[in-house]
């Protein structure tokens, strides 16, 4: 399946999600730093692995 898909969200449920899926351990998802109003891309691979391709980038 191809496409984009536009996840909005705030600072702490973001972190989480991305320390999840980038399988670290939870309780140090604090350690990811995001600043306001940046962007962070995930590319979807074929078995649904996601992959960071960017972290808080602006255009």
């Amino acid at each position: 399946m191809e496409g984009i898909l536009l996840l909005v969200g705030h600072n702490e449920i973001n972190r989480f999600y991305m320390a999840h899926k980038l399988g670290m351990t939870l309780k140090n998802y604090r350690k990811i730093v995001q600043q306001n109003s940046s962007l962070t891309f995930f590319q979807l691979g074929e078995n649904e692995e996601f992959t960071l391709e960017k972290l808080n980038t602006t255009i």
